[in-house]
Formats: structure tokens, C-alpha cells, sequence
């Protein structure tokens, strides 16, 4: 019973410092919110798409292609004069493609032969791919009115424009088709939030950095010799040793929830098996205290280890996949990031947020999170007793 009081006796002296920091304060709730919602509005997915047309006439065609994609579900399309002020809205992100319908495009479709479209856009850019199927949605729907339309116009003679008319009319009256979806596997069937990729991202790599660059707590502490003269107390090593790493694990958990809390509550991010979700936090809160501990007890310098840590930190995590997805890694990069611990939680989120996995499917990442935290707490406990025990 007298060592868990030291223990909450620490975490509580530890807690107290961290709030009353605003620097530190800063760099555990507002940074990586504000991160979260900067890169998850920028990248985290295409919630609207915008395309242009350019039109030389009002033809039948050219009127039904405009009219389905303005139909298509978060479409919105722009009208442009002529190719070259497109392709400017495309050079400026103004839009993420678009399609010239030349003049004359009546008579052109009335024909047989293959009718070429001018079709602009940035592959670069995150809409291009969305967009493109769009516009080839809109082409095959249109395309197939344009090819009942010849038909009729071959069995009973009637104008063009009548019969493309009338497909229109009878592709609008025609019942559409239901499609049904079965999970047969692993993945989910609801559709995520924009931020669920930047959410545990940054969860991850947050967590590493605070933990990391608030150790110079700990160093401030061994240079004041404050950690010593706890000696004096009824306090042995090692229950000041596991003081302080409880300390830097309560700092962990209370930024994991911070951020899964915000995330939910403002962001609508689905963390997954709520199971498996508070193991992956707590074996990652021991992995950022191992970290915080080792840290704070091998250097000497306070104000480089807030200089320095955070550095470490954003390499560590971008080279585990905080900043760019793991898919887009090409295959050396991906072999050196398992060296990291980053890589086994991002890995670990996604599964319990893309895949819909339990705690069974993220047993893997865990137990080598689980390694990482061990030899971090080893080793700095083992650094940390031999500062304190120095006469």
C-alpha cells in the first residue's frame, strides 16, 4: 500500500508540472489537433469535386453530359470559355480536371465514328483519380442514350436529336439497379471520416515526441540532484525509478486520450475495437515512457533535449509512416521501418480503423510494441539507478 501511494505520489507531482507548462500543454493538446485537422482537411480525402466543362454550343449532348455531372453525388461543376483558362484552373488547384465538348458535337455523335474529348488534369494532385472516374461515368451513361439513340434513328428514321431525346426519357424512367454488399472478410462497410488517417498518425507520433522532449524534467531533476536526496526518504531505487516512469506513462495515456477524445467527439473518427484500442494506447503509453525515462536519464543538457527531441521524434515518425502512408513506402524503406516503434502502432491503427480488426488481429504489432517498451524501461532504469546511486 506504501508504494502505490509513492507511485500516485509521483504521477501527481508529474501531472502538476506538465499543467502548469503551457509550453508543454501546447505541444500535447494544440499542436497535434491543429495538425489533425490542417492535414486531415488537406489530404484526408476528397469530399467535393470539382470539374470543369467548356462548351462551344448548347447541343442535346453536350446538355445531357453537363446535366449527369452535375447529378453525380458532391460534383460541382464549373463553366469555362475556352480550354486554355481550364487548364489555367487546373494549373491553379482550382479544380481537379475538366472536359472540352467541342462544337458541333451533335452532329459528330450523330455519326459512327470515335469522337476524342480533350480531357485536363494534374495526376498529382488527390482529385485527379475521383475525378477522372467521374467523368468517364458521366461519358458511359451519356454514351449509352448516344448508342440507343443511333439505333433508332437506323430502324425508324426519326432526327437524332428526337431519339437521343427519347433515350433520355426512357433511361430516366428505368428502374435502377440495387446493389448489395456482404462483408465476407475483414474491413469495414460504414464510410470513415476524412481524419481517420491523420488522427492515430499523429496520435503516434505526438506521443513520442512529448514523452521524449519532456524528459528534460527528468534531467533538470538529476542536475538539481533532487532525485538523489528522494533517497533520503523511504524510497528505494527502485521505487523512485518506477515513480518517474508512472509519472511519464500518465503523461502518455493522458495525451492518447486527448487526442482520441478530440478526434471522436470533433472529428467523428472511429478508433475501432474499443478493446483493442486501450491496449494499443497503454502499450504504446509504456513505449513513450521507456523512451521519456531513457532519455532523461542519459542526458546532460536540459534545454538540448528540448531541442533535440523533437527533431528525433518527426525522423522516428516519418520514417514509421506518421506523416506519409506505409503503401506509399517503396520496399527498403518499408524493411528499415520496422526498426522503429512508429511503424508497429501505425500499423497497429490501421487495422482497428481500416480494417475493422479486434485485439486477435493487432497481436502481432502489440507483442513488438510490447518488446520495444520492455527494452526501453531496461535500459533506462538500469541508467537512471546508477545516476542516483553515485555518491
Amino acid at each position: 500500500m506504501r508504494r502505490l501511494r509513492i507511485v500516485v505520489a509521483f504521477v501527481s507531482v508529474v501531472l502538476r508540472g506538465v499543467v502548469r507548462d503551457r509550453t508543454a500543454l501546447f505541444f500535447m493538446v494544440a499542436l497535434p489537433v491543429a495538425i489533425i485537422v490542417i492535414i486531415g482537411a488537406t489530404f484526408g480525402g476528397v469530399q467535393r469535386l470539382d470539374v470543369g466543362v467548356v462548351t462551344h454550343d448548347r447541343g442535346v449532348v453536350a446538355t445531357a453530359l453537363v446535366d449527369t455531372l452535375r447529378s453525380a453525388k458532391g460534383v460541382r461543376v464549373h463553366t469555362y470559355a475556352n480550354l486554355e483558362s481550364m487548364r489555367r484552373a487546373v494549373r491553379r488547384n482550382a479544380i481537379a480536371a475538366g472536359i472540352d465538348l467541342p462544337p458541333g458535337l451533335d452532329l459528330q455523335t450523330a455519326g459512327s465514328g470515335v469522337i476524342q474529348l480533350p480531357f485536363v488534369t494534374n495526376r498529382a494532385t488527390s482529385g485527379s483519380f475521383p475525378a477522372r472516374n467521374i467523368v468517364d461515368d458521366a461519358l458511359g451513361r451519356v454514351g449509352a442514350r448516344i448508342a440507343a439513340a443511333r439505333l433508332a434513328v437506323t430502324a425508324t428514321g426519326v432526327s437524332f436529336p428526337d431519339a437521343l431525346g427519347a433515350a433520355g426519357t426512357v433511361a430516366r424512367r428505368s428502374p435502377g439497379v440495387a446493389v448489395a454488399t456482404r462483408d465476407v472478410g475483414s474491413g469495414r462497410t460504414t464510410t470513415l471520416s476524412r481524419f481517420s488517417l491523420t488522427a492515430p498518425q499523429n496520435l503516434v507520433l505526438f506521443v513520442f515526441i512529448s514523452a521524449a522532449a519532456s524528459s528534460a524534467a527528468i534531467v533538470r531533476m538529476r542536475r538539481a540532484g533532487l532525485l538523489r536526496r528522494s533517497l533520503a526518504s523511504p524510497v528505494s531505487a527502485g521505487m523512485l525509478t518506477l515513480g518517474v516512469a508512472a509519472g511519464w506513462f500518465a503523461i502518455a495515456v493522458a495525451q492518447s486520450l486527448i487526442i482520441i477524445g478530440v478526434g471522436a467527439l470533433v472529428f467523428g473518427v472511429d478508433w475501432g475495437d474499443p478493446l483493442g484500442a486501450a491496449v494499443l494506447v497503454a502499450v504504446y503509453a509504456f513505449v513513450g515512457a521507456g523512451v521519456g525515462l531513457l532519455t532523461g536519464a542519459l542526458a546532460r543538457d536540459p534545454d538540448r533535449v528540448g531541442a533535440i527531441a523533437p527533431v528525433v521524434g518527426i525522423v522516428l515518425g516519418a520514417l514509421g509512416g506518421c506523416m506519409i502512408p506505409l503503401e506509399f513506402f517503396p520496399p527498403t524503406m518499408r524493411a528499415i521501418a520496422h526498426a522503429v516503434p512508429q511503424y508497429w502502432a501505425v500499423t497497429a491503427w490501421q487495422r482497428l480503423v481500416f480494417n475493422g480488426d479486434g485485439l486477435a488481429g493487432i497481436a502481432a504489432p502489440v507483442a513488438v510494441l510490447v518488446v520495444f517498451a520492455a527494452g526501453f524501461l531496461t535500459l533506462a532504469t538500469v541508467a537512471l539507478r546508477r545516476d542516483v546511486m553515485q555518491a
